[in-house]
């Protein structure tokens, strides 16, 4: 199996997917509900799919998108001018237990570094409390269909006349994979191996 970070997020999101109800956190790695979650990987690897389909990456994703060769694809969200080439609407990742699935949290970040000069100081909270503000994320969110951190975005009318907002309203949202004792690339390195030797 290759993986990627597409990959090692859908790992996590399958895991997190395989939960007993949506209120309960990330399991642990090692846990009865990740080893359960990564043996039905495993058999739809082996009775639905194929170690071929398994190794692809991004590229192969998208390809099925665009073309419309797919029952069903995951992805990422899309922009608009991508998403009005595409036969497919976005809907929650399935999960195993009735009311449950999962998704990973991927975007920007935004931040003022530590050796700003203090008189840019005040310009740079004002820019970031702009870049923040709800009024900004709408108007992204309507030009580009980025995701955004302000829930009751998805409320407005004008926004879901533009997208699917009870997806975004009900997804569960999981953080990357991490580790207090290893490093980001350390970590996934390690679950990546284990995973392949597993699958």
């Amino acid at each position: 199996m290759y993986i990627d970070e597409n990959g090692i997020c859908s790992i996590y999101e399958f895991i997190y997917s395989c939960r007993d109800t949506p209120e309960d956190p990330f399991p642990e790695i090692n846990s009865e509900t990740s080893k359960k979650a990564l043996n039905l990987l495993k058999r739809i690897k082996n009775e639905l799919s194929s170690d071929d389909i398994f190794k692809q990456g991004f590229m192969y994703n998208l390809n099925l998108l665009l073309e419309g060769k797919a029952l069903f694809v995951k992805f990422w969200t899309l922009t608009y001018n991508i998403l009005n080439l595409i036969p497919y609407s976005m809907s929650l990742l399935p999960g195993l237990n009735k009311g449950v699935s999962g998704s990973t949290v991927a975007g920007y970040n935004i931040g003022i570094t530590k050796n700003i000069a203090p008189e840019k100081i005040d310009a740079a909270i004002t820019a970031l409390r702009y870049m923040t503000s709800k009024e900004f994320l709408k108007k992204y969110i309507l030009i580009e269909n980025i995701d955004a951190g302000i829930s009751s975005l998805y409320e407005d009318e004008e926004i879901c006349k533009k997208i699917n907002c009870e997806v975004f309203k009900n997804v569960q949202l999981n953080g990357r994979p991490s580790s207090e004792y290893y490093s980001f690339g350390d970590y996934t390195n390690r679950i990546t191996k284990y995973v392949n030797q597993f699958l």
